[in-house]
């Protein structure tokens, strides 16, 4: 029986919340997606930290610009072979990676064929593999036809070599820019399970 005498305190619980700049809670996600071999995952949260360090260095660009600029500038001019200026071996150019990313989140492939620049892109792969002990990853760059074939030009992208590089320099870009980030930049994540367990 209930005890009308007796006063009952209701206490207020209120659900923690852990709040995180973006750039290093997606950093984490990726990390945790390659760690579960969540491949598709990963990569595809690793082709938005161009979107995010470049709005916040060219504010004044386009966002094709801010994406394109950051991913040429940090990533891509280095991801061409200097044993291969002056062939058209596809390589993770800014002007692909940006239309990766649109493939991606518009019809949900990476299924890119396009003239660029410097080559020309008839097919891209994406290579998944398990974690290495020294964590060295390779993918394949090749132009290949035959007897009265058309000739075929394909990029092959290694899922844990690319996820790597991109984490290392978007952290890198954090660290050296922290005055760029603040509240708004931020993830609020409520741990509901968390919350039960110590209710």
């Amino acid at each position: 029986k209930i005890n009308h005498n007796i006063k009952y305190e209701h206490k207020k619980y209120e659900i923690k919340k852990e709040e995180t700049i973006s750039i290093l809670r997606i950093i984490k996600e990726i990390e945790k997606a390659l760690d579960k071999e969540l491949y598709i995952s990963a990569f595809a949260l690793a082709l938005n930290i161009p979107s995010i360090c470049g709005a916040k260095v060219y504010p004044n660009f386009t966002e094709e610009e801010q994406y394109k600029k950051w991913a040429h500038e940090w990533f891509c001019q280095y991801e061409k072979s200097p044993n291969h200026s002056n062939d058209r071996l596809p390589y993770e150019s800014a002007e692909l990676l940006y239309d990766i990313r649109n493939e991606y989140f518009n019809h949900g492939t990476f299924n890119v064929s396009k003239d660029y620049h410097n080559f020309k892109l008839d097919q891209f792969i994406l290579r998944i593999e398990s974690r290495k002990p020294f964590n060295t990853y390779v993918g394949k760059s090749s132009i290949t036809s035959g007897d009265s074939k058309p000739e075929i030009a394909s990029l092959t992208v290694n899922v844990r070599d690319f996820c790597g590089k991109l984490m290392t320099l978007g952290e890198k870009f954090y660290h050296d820019n922290k005055i760029m980030f603040n509240e708004k930049d931020s993830i609020i994540i409520e741990d509901y399970d968390k919350a039960l367990d110590e209710y």
